[in-house]
């Protein structure tokens, strides 16, 4: 999981900065390499090898949009929906990061160890070629024809923030971000049967 406080001017023009979270969870990642037929490092591995612009552009467009949620205060929740997405897309804030992410190497390499869950992001290979070389394909003229030089002005900040460890009481279910089967609905907390119910409201 990751934190980005985000600079940018809202539709009146006054400057605002926001805190925006991103995270995949493991179901997500899961989801990723059923529908891309491929890990998410061998596309960007792919991408570069290719120094294909354009769906260096789709892979981050997809990624922010797949990774944006609202953590809930309780430290349990992270909330998706595609309407969350879509607003966040349709912001000035989506538009500062997504032109950061393009122009700036370490701040691209850091996003996407960022979104994972710690324990995936710990086995990811330092050399791996999106996160040292990804800077050839994000400073391609090509590229910059399309977002111009100088076109990012704002300020954002990144943090890394470590998911959340799982309480002790936590079920099995839970640790293993599927639903529940009836008998562990039953003998789960109120608290955990609201998060159950919150999955299934979304999909999940």
């Amino acid at each position: 999981m990751i934190k980005m406080p985000v600079t940018f001017p809202d539709l009146d023009n006054n400057t605002r900065t926001v805190d925006f979270w991103f995270h995949m969870s493991k179901t997500d990642i899961a989801d990723w390499v059923v529908s891309h037929k491929m890990s998410l490092e061998d596309q960007i591995r792919d991408i570069v090898k290719r120094e294909d612009n354009e769906a260096l552009f789709a892979l981050f467009r997809e990624l922010i949009e797949v990774s944006y949620g609202e953590r809930h205060a309780n430290g349990i929740t992270f909330n998706k929906s595609k309407e969350l997405s879509r607003n966040f897309v349709q912001s000035n804030a989506y538009s500062e990061l997504f032109v950061l992410l393009m122009k700036d190497e370490a701040v691209a390499s850091k996003f996407v160890r960022g979104i994972m869950p710690s324990d995936i992001a710990s086995q990811m290979p330092e050399d791996l070629p999106s996160l040292e070389e990804i800077a050839d394909g994000i400073k391609t003229e090509g590229v910059k024809s399309l977002i111009g030089d100088g076109a990012f002005d704002g300020d954002v900040i990144i943090t890394d923030t470590p998911a959340p460890e799982y309480p002790d009481d936590a079920p099995q279910w839970f640790k293993e971000e599927r639903p529940p089967t009836e008998q562990e609905f039953a003998s789960a907390s109120p608290a955990y049967k609201q998060v159950a119910f919150s999955w299934k409201m979304q999909g999940k």
